[in-house]
């Protein structure tokens, strides 16, 4: 895999939001209501804003998912979810409830995928909006191991080629694969070694609320999935790595859903020492966020004829030796 471009966004604020055909669309966390779309091999920016039919609700953290020809707009704080056509960026207020959701994706052009966080833990969840917010849980996708928040914190996934969802752990080697009916379809392990979340968790006296004791043993950092592979920013350093390639660049593991092997990996270098902090992949492009930049990666074919199923071949070792001790 090779860096094909950079481009200078001005700001750190930016994170992906979805990707069509090419089209970048990058949402700003400091901007919420702002859309940057890049197209032509992200040579030509064009900024759009989001209108809500209702803003009376007290938002502090609006998200944008787009999944063209749709748009979705998310508060986990207020727990509101809008939807449009990214055509014109009118959004219409669709769900609300009292519950804390985040990580929203959409599934189809109705059903949109969640995670909720409330005083039991964390749960995955789906709600249709054609039912006017109807929700389906699963307790079966998250395996708590300390407590059930810190510990099953994580990415949440979803692979539209194959119809399933996939949750990544934070701070252990594990991820679930599920259907888009929330069955669990098998659980997969990063090689990485962490089977159990080395975090401490400590109680707030006065107000009985869970907190971090001590910064925990980060081991994904950031993913994403394209097709029947699943792309993740390992931060454990590897066997048989160079700590020297480790101080300029990220690396990013990849596996193959379909039968459950691990592919290769790749690196993604840094930009005025600045750490990759997100990434998306669409056909045979990477685009990554590190610093100010995004950068476009052209994907190698070791990686690109793992997409077509019938090409599948299990890789038992890596030429690169990529295993952790």
């Amino acid at each position: 895999s090779r860096k094909i471009s950079e481009m200078d966004l001005n700001y750190n604020s930016y994170y992906f939001a979805g990707t069509e055909n090419g089209k970048i669309y990058l949402g700003n966390f400091t901007a919420p209501l702002q859309m940057l779309v890049l197209e032509n091999n992200a040579t030509k920016k064009t900024k759009f804003r989001i209108h809500f039919d209702r803003t009376d609700l007290p938002f502090h953290a609006v998200q944008i998912r787009v999944m063209p020809p749709y748009f979705y707009a998310f508060d986990g704080t207020v727990s509101c979810i809008y939807s449009g056509l990214a055509s014109d960026w009118q959004a219409k207020l669709k769900f609300r409830s009292n519950k804390f959701i985040d990580q929203v994706i959409p599934i189809d052009s109705e059903r949109l995928v969640f995670r909720e966080q409330n005083r039991n833990g964390s749960i995955i969840g789906i709600t249709d909006l054609s039912t006017g917010g109807s929700i389906q849980y699963s307790s079966s996708i998250l395996q708590k191991q300390i407590d059930g928040i810190f510990d099953v914190d994580g990415k949440l996934l979803f692979d539209a080629a194959q119809k399933q969802i996939i949750y990544v752990y934070a701070y252990r080697n594990q991820f679930t694969v599920a259907d888009d009916q929330l069955n669990v379809k098998y659980r997969g392990n990063t090689i990485d070694t962490i089977k159990r979340a080395h975090i401490k968790v400590a109680t707030l006296k006065d107000r009985g609320q869970l907190k971090l004791a001590e910064p925990p043993l980060l081991v994904n950092k950031a993913a994403a999935v394209y097709e029947n592979l699943l792309f993740i920013n390992s931060s454990i350093i590897g066997r048989f790595e160079s700590e020297e390639m480790w101080t300029v660049a990220s690396i990013i593991d990849i596996y193959n859903l379909s039968d459950r092997s691990y592919v290769t990996s790749m690196y993604v270098h840094d930009v005025q020492k600045k750490k990759m902090t997100s990434f998306t992949v669409e056909d045979n492009r990477l685009y990554a966020l590190v610093g100010n930049a995004m950068v476009t990666y052209n994907l190698s074919t070791i990686i690109t004829s793992r997409y077509q199923k019938n090409k599948i071949k299990n890789l038992s070792a890596d030429s690169r030796g990529r295993s952790k001790t």
